[in-house]
């Protein structure tokens, strides 16, 4: 029922393949896909084996994921 796309850069130097984080819920058929794309933070070109995905980025997905809304 949700597609969180994270940036390509997130497991460098390992994979520069783009990561989908797919979620679905047990037992019920999907009707509707929420989509939302995780952006790198301001400033910052990629993630590196020294520059990692904190925690805290994690925050706007979390508060959108309950007060979903439709955008562009």
């Amino acid at each position: 029922h949700t597609i969180i796309r994270l940036p390509n850069s997130v497991f460098q130097p390992y994979a520069t393949v783009a990561t989908n984080l797919l979620f679905f819920e047990r037992g019920t058929p999907t009707k509707q896909v929420w989509y939302y794309e995780h952006r790198l933070p301001q400033g910052q070109k990629s993630y590196s084996k020294t520059k990692t995905i904190r925690i805290e980025e994690f925050e706007p997905i979390k508060a959108w994921w309950h007060n979903r809304e439709e955008s562009e």
